[in-house]
């Protein structure tokens, strides 16, 4: 039987997290089903301690507490039932021991990604003298597949030309190189990979059944009007324009749904990945600055705008993960940064611009994107087998 290893993050409260691994992980098993397929438990420890879902939890307000934790229980217990993880486990800063765990699990092949996998300065990696340990730098005698990986806002000019050595060395080794974007794809280039070798891989959530009903009966408990025109916001609320947005919605007279924080007349959700996946179909406008709140916002017909709210999201030529995302699906007016925000008129001028935008493209741009994941995977495999 064949042990094969993913390497990718898992951990926290995060939705789009979650899903994105967890799709990973089916997609593999599904092409090899008579393999051991399992998660690599290596966690770094700010990721252990500061997770998105502890840091969520700190910031919570008083009320918010209880869900907050009754929200991690869930998490953890979903991880333990959905996935196989790799034995003991490692948690460190540590790239030289987190790269000898992972070798003495002897795995016929690793699978690394998807998300913003090959970021410096991860959790999982405190400095930038160390490539992280996605890299999988000197793990030899296995087959290594790079699969719809992200290197987020990282691009050459962070690396030092050591590091970008030993970063071309490692990719390199890799049998198939994925990548989920253009950023990604062009570091790969300034790292003196072939382009050739270089393969554009949506995120491996196209690949989801979306349960609907489920979304459906969260709000309805929580007392949504299905009737009534609805904004989601997931936007950080050191943003400018933070309130403002808040009260614009509310004088229009729209619900208002957030992801955790709760606002007066809202509707915060503290909600499991299947029901925030399948919540976008019942919303009217999605705004927020979440790679994976996009994808599910346009895989339900949601009418979406990104923004950027911080300059950290923002890699240093000018891009970012959501602004990649709509260039992808022809969709580039629906995205701005806060450094670009002239007025709020204006702002909400493109808001309505989004509301009213022709998204017919959509649905075939999400299924094609589905086979050609799936189509990655299965070449792989078939690499791999032979």
């Amino acid at each position: 039987m064949h042990k094969i290893g993913l390497y990718t993050f898992f951990s926290g409260v995060n939705p789009g997290t979650f899903l994105q691994a967890y799709c990973t992980y089916e997609a593999i098993r599904k092409a090899l089903p008579n393999a051991r397929v399992e998660l690599i438990n290596q966690r770094g420890y700010k990721d252990k301690l500061i997770s998105i879902g502890l840091y969520s939890f700190l910031k919570s307000p008083s009320d918010s507490i209880q869900r907050s934790i009754v929200l991690r229980r869930k998490y953890k217990h979903l991880r333990k039932e959905s996935f196989c993880f790799s034995p003991g486990g490692h948690y460190g800063s540590s790239c030289e021991r987190a790269l000898k765990y992972i070798k003495k699990q002897n795995y016929d092949a690793i699978f690394v990604g998807s998300d913003t996998i090959l970021r410096l300065n991860q959790p999982y990696s405190s400095t930038l003298k160390d490539l992280p340990p996605s890299y999988l730098e000197g793990v030899k005698d296995c087959h290594k597949i790079l699969c719809s990986a992200s290197s987020c806002v990282t691009q050459i000019d962070d690396f030092s030309s050591d590091l970008a050595e030993r970063a071309t060395k490692a990719i390199s080794d890799f049998a198939n190189i994925g990548v989920r974007d253009k950023n990604t794809e062009r570091l790969l280039l300034d790292i003196k990979i072939a382009s050739d070798r270089i393969a554009l891989i949506p995120d491996p959530t196209y690949t989801m059944d979306i349960d609907t009903e489920l979304a459906e009966k969260c709000l309805r408990e929580k007392g949504f009007d299905f009737s009534k025109p609805s904004v989601f916001i997931h936007l950080s609320r050191h943003f400018v324009f933070f309130e403002d947005i808040i009260k614009y919605f509310r004088k229009k007279g729209w619900q208002i749904l957030t992801l955790g924080y709760p606002i007066q007349d809202g509707y915060p959700l503290h909600i499991t990945p299947w029901e925030w996946s399948g919540i976008f179909k019942f919303i009217t406008l999605s705004l927020t600055e979440s790679f994976h709140d996009s994808i599910f916002a346009l895989r339900n017909g949601s009418s979406l705008f990104a923004i950027d709210c911080s300059a950290e999201r923002i890699g240093s030529n000018g891009s970012s993960k959501t602004q990649a995302l709509l260039e992808q699906v022809g969709l580039s007016n629906h995205h701005s940064s806060a450094q670009d925000i002239n007025s709020f008129d204006g702002l909400c001028a493109k808001f309505d611009a989004a509301l009213n935008a022709d998204t017919t493209h959509i649905k075939s741009f999400c299924e094609n994107s589905r086979k050609i994941y799936y189509d990655f995977i299965d070449q792989s495999v078939a690499n791999f087998k032979h």
